[in-house]
């Protein structure tokens, strides 16, 4: 194979890695910056955890990296449809609302636990006082994990350390979906639901 070749070949891929890594170093500034301060009373879970969208579907499991520059998932990647609203897991106070390389992104502050939302079109703003399920955002298209195929990345952080988001949830039923079956889901993506009366 020439050069040439392995640059057409592997080009993509180079710019993704990149891309990805950009995203993953912004994630960490947002962690930086969300742990500052202290979290006024409000943001401290007070209803329990609720899943950020319906249904709930993962894509793809947490698998966290042996160091803090290891590869790893660090968070679930859940199937959803563009458009489609994310909620806040739990009470808390928004630390950043924006964008990272060019990627919509909400971290929400819960006390010691700060969970993080990608893609977004946002819809929240720093400093918010958010409950649990209030609407932060809705998906976009734009930075998915599962590219070409739409999913939220949610990831969760107990100070520097990312753990598992979805053993923040009450036990209840929940779904491991092969990658390969979420293309069929593009065909009929879920439908955006408003949000339900509190």
């Amino acid at each position: 194979m020439t050069s040439n070749q392995a640059a057409r070949r592997h080009g993509p891929l180079l710019v993704r890695s990149a891309r990805a890594v950009v995203l993953a170093v912004g994630i960490a500034v947002v962690g930086v910056v969300g742990g500052l301060g202290e979290v006024p009373a409000a943001g401290s879970p007070t209803s329990g955890w609720l899943p950020p969208l319906e249904p709930l579907i993962v894509v793809h499991g947490f698998d966290p990296p042996a160091g803090p520059y290891a590869p790893g998932h660090r968070g679930v990647d859940l199937a959803a449809g563009v458009g489609q609203p994310v909620g806040s897991a739990a009470d808390g106070v928004v630390s950043y609302a924006g964008r990272i390389a060019g990627v919509g992104v909400v971290a929400v502050v819960h006390g010691r636990i700060r969970t993080t939302y990608q893609p977004l079109e946002v819809t929240t703003t720093r400093g918010a006082t958010v409950s649990a399920g209030d609407e932060i955002g809705r998906l976009d298209q734009a930075g998915s994990h599962c590219a070409p195929d739409p999913c939220l990345h949610w990831g969760a952080l107990i100070g520097d350390t990312y753990v598992d988001p979805l053993h923040l949830l009450n036990p209840g039923p929940s779904r491991l979906m092969p990658y390969w079956d979420v293309a069929a889901r593009r065909l009929h993506p879920p439908s955006p639901t408003p949000p339900q009366a509190r």
